[in-house]
């Protein structure tokens, strides 16, 4: 029975909110940009990278 309940859930909640998720989608992805240089810099001030402008 919980299996039957969850995918009807699951159904009508992607079909009801799919157009609110994908037109969020692409400035999720341009607000990930800055998110992911913050969180991913590097933590210790001696390592250096050939590559990297900072």
């Amino acid at each position: 029975m919980l299996p039957v309940v969850s995918a009807d859930v699951g159904f009508l909640l992607f079909t009801e909110h799919r157009a609110h998720v994908l037109g969020v989608l692409p400035f999720a992805l341009v607000l990930a940009c800055p998110l992911m240089h913050i969180v991913m810099r590097p933590r210790s001030s001696h390592w250096r990278c050939s590559r990297c402008s900072w």
